[in-house]
């Protein structure tokens, strides 16, 4: 493997495998990956064999943690042609996912829509599905405050200053936090980061707790023991 600058590297691999009864097997795969984003990878490949060639050209983009959109599209020419289209969604509710895969002549599409509900901090919240941990972000009564999981934002608080944070590693120390500039002046607040490790399928509330503050203006007369 070589780097070719910032976002482009090279691969080369060369192997000779050997079987009793089957004929020695002698390959070489040269493939070129572009990093197109931070999240999204071309990759073109070559790979020949005994069995033949076959030349692959593949852009991927990666879920993120929060809401968004991820994205594969692959198409394999040569000994065994491959044509695969894959999209996936993650809202606040759900996920959903487009499959397209065509291989060997044969035609194969699926979609599916996958969600959960939560119960966790005295309500039910409607959420993506859970593979591991979740976390509650509490922020109380304060709307629209963004929530952050390693600094990755993934959402806003509703009305009641919840968020709910399906996406958290077991056992695990995650960083929650939020961002104070979402929190208006007339609040104060003690803390914007947390660091929790709930147990797997189980979650953790965060409290970011906050007072509204109270400014007073006007005059302050003091007077003197002389009466002046």
């Amino acid at each position: 493997t070589a780097r070719i600058n910032d976002s482009m590297n090279v691969a080369l691999t060369l192997s000779r495998s050997t079987q009793s009864g089957s004929p020695v097997n002698n390959s070489i795969f040269l493939a070129l990956n572009i990093v197109l984003d931070p999240t999204t990878v071309g990759t073109v490949s070559v790979n020949r064999s005994t069995q033949g060639m076959t030349e692959t050209a593949q852009v991927q983009k990666s879920l993120p943690i929060g809401e968004g959109y991820g994205y594969l599209a692959q198409l394999q020419a040569g000994s065994q042609p491959v044509q695969i289209a894959d999209a996936q969604y993650q809202g606040q509710y759900g996920r959903y996912e487009f499959d397209y895969n065509r291989s060997q002549g044969q035609n194969a599409t699926t979609a599916s829509v996958s969600g959960a509900l939560v119960a966790i901090g005295g309500d039910v919240f409607p959420t993506r599905p859970i593979t591991d941990a979740y976390g509650l972000i509490r922020v109380p009564g304060v709307k629209g405050v963004t929530g952050y999981v390693a600094n990755q934002p993934v959402g806003e608080t509703d009305s009641d200053g919840d968020l709910l944070v399906p996406d958290l590693l077991s056992y695990y120390g995650n960083q929650l936090s939020i961002n104070d500039q979402d929190i208006p002046m007339d609040y104060t607040i003690e803390g914007i980061d947390r660091v929790v490790a709930p147990p797997y399928r189980g979650g953790a509330i965060v409290n970011f707790p906050v007072r509204p503050l109270r400014a007073f203006v006007g005059n302050l007369k003091i007077r003197s023991p002389s009466g002046e």
